[in-house]
């Protein structure tokens, strides 16, 4: 590599010097420290010295003076590894760091006081230090305090997970982070995290007093933990003032969500994650008014629950139930689906909300905008016989007609018929494997007809052929429309994304200048 680029003309090594890796860098700087020339003037965006083999491949001198010359860096990943080989006090003398990664579990074995000196070296000389995470550090007083220092800091993600400076992890309850609530304040910090936790989490009240601009909090919470009716009070109180909040626990249980729903129904946007919650008691018992609440993790029947819940969040927009792992990068994601077990019960359903007795449900939800919609089907439990019937279809009445301000309805279709699976449950039973439709555009689309803010329509994951007459009615009755995803006039299964006929594709568009399903043509 060190006589490709000293070959190289000193304009092209520039070209391709931010996507380096540290071996590179170490080639070049061991074979040739005349070579320090060459990377002195071009920028290194980004440093990853996050194991022992990257670290101790640097020449040491020749990388400090990289950096003296260089000044650029903006994002670094340090290990241990790198702090026993000085790395770190070489990145305190890049003024334009803006975001840092310190991992001090991995191969960490210097003195408090050394890291100590360190951190402040760096928070000192990086002015413009935006972004931090750290990782495995006990000391979280002293190193909070000192990145107190840095003005522009705006993001502060802390990891307690796996902590091994004695024989069993540490918990969070043995950090102290008081003197947060005295001069040292994380004033500008506007999102944090905290993961790893367990055990007693009182000491993150402090560091959330710490930081009166707060907007976005993530909160994981990893084994058992506890916390003080004071903390619980603090908490709750910052909580009120955060556009979002997401929970996360690894542990199952409706106490879990009942707790972590007392503690953030307030904040403006709550997500809540919790594994296997088989009932939404606690949702029907929270007085939370957040605007928008997504729930992940949820199976079930939960109609009267979330019934009960919705008479009292006037503020609500937005609601959305999901299994766990659909939620992956803000999309729904349609899995594949098979029998649970033999019992009949479907598993991995992608449903947003159960509408077994929508009226019930939705009639009282006058303020939601947003809206993602699908049954999910629980089928007759098989006898010895095995035998079988596939779900009625579900008929909705006057559940939509209050929906006044809904600007987004999302229509989806769990599955379709498909072939039994050789010895499986299914099998003989004529290969039903779905789901019922949501809504029949046939015999109910009428109900939707007062939905005169309507902008999105998406139906996608329907049964249903949406053609000529349908973007009609459209039109006349839904005159602010300007999206329908999913227009087809394909048998279903022929295909499900986003088809749409080219001649009628064409006629829609050039009758209606709003262009309605315009970006979605993918023949």
């Amino acid at each position: 590599m060190s006589v490709l680029f000293s070959l190289l003309p000193l304009e092209l090594v520039g070209l391709v010097a931010d996507y380096l890796s540290v071996h590179d860098i170490a080639a070049c700087t061991r074979v040739s420290r005349g070579l320090r020339r060459v990377w002195a003037p071009y920028l290194f965006r980004d440093l990853d010295l996050t194991s022992e083999s990257q670290a101790g491949l640097l020449d040491l001198d020749s990388v400090q003076r990289l950096f003296v010359e260089n000044g650029q860096l903006t994002r670094s990943f340090v290990s241990g590894h790198a702090l026993e080989h000085g790395i770190l006090l070489s990145v305190a003398r890049c003024p334009r760091l803006r975001c840092l990664d310190l991992d001090f579990q991995r191969g960490f074995r210097d003195s408090p006081s050394s890291t100590l000196e360190l951190v402040r070296s760096l928070t000192m000389n990086s002015p413009f230090l935006d972004r931090v995470t750290l990782h495995g550090h006990y000391d979280w007083t002293v190193t909070l305090s000192l990145f107190s220092h840095c003005r522009c800091l705006s993001e502060l993600h802390l990891d307690f997970a796996g902590l091994t400076i004695r024989e069993e992890p540490v918990m969070i309850d043995e950090f102290y982070v008081e003197s947060l609530s005295g001069p040292a304040r994380l004033t500008n910090v506007k999102q944090m995290s905290f993961s790893g936790l367990r055990g007693s989490i009182d000491r993150i009240a402090d560091v959330l007093s710490a930081s009166p601009n707060l907007v976005a909090l993530t909160i994981h919470v990893d084994g058992g933990w506890s916390l003080c009716e004071k903390s619980r009070t603090n908490i709750m109180a910052i909580v009120g003032n955060l556009q979002s909040l997401t929970w996360k626990a690894n542990q199952a249980g409706e106490w879990v969500l009942d707790q972590m729903l007392a503690l953030g129904g307030h904040a403006k946007k709550l997500t809540i994650a919790v594994p296997n919650v088989q009932s939404l008691g606690s949702l029907a018992r929270s007085g939370a008014t957040s605007e928008s609440i997504t729930l992940d993790g949820i199976f079930g029947f939960f109609g009267n629950d979330v019934q009960s819940f919705l008479e009292r969040a006037t503020r609500l927009r937005e609601f959305c139930a999901l299994p766990p792992t659909l939620l992956e990068q803000g999309h729904l994601r349609i899995r594949s689906h098979h029998f649970h077990d033999g019992a009949g019960l479907m598993d991995d359903l992608p449903w947003v909300l159960d509408l077994d007795g929508p009226t019930q449900v939705w009639g009282c939800s006058l303020t939601l905008t947003h809206l993602e919609i699908a049954v999910e089907c629980l089928y007759p439990a098989f006898d010895e016989r095995d035998e079988f019937s596939p779900p009625s279809q579900v008929e909705h009445t006057v559940v939509y007609q209050q929906l006044g301000l809904l600007v987004n309805l999302q229509l989806l279709r769990l599955g379709q018929r498909r072939a039994p699976i050789p010895g499986g449950v299914g099998e003989g039973h004529g290969g039903y494997q779905t789901s019922c439709l949501m809504l029949s555009l046939e015999s109910g689309i009428d109900l939707l007809r007062d939905m005169q803010a309507m902008r999105t329509l998406d139906v996608r994951w329907t049964a249903h052929r949406i053609g000529a007459p349908e973007l009609e009615w459209f039109s006349t009755h839904w005159p602010k429309l300007d999206a329908v995803l999913g227009l087809t006039d394909l048998p279903p299964g022929a295909g499900q994304h986003c088809i749409v006929r080219a001649d009628l594709a064409a006629d829609w568009i050039l009758a209606h200048p709003r262009g309605v399903g315009r970006s979605h043509h993918t023949a």
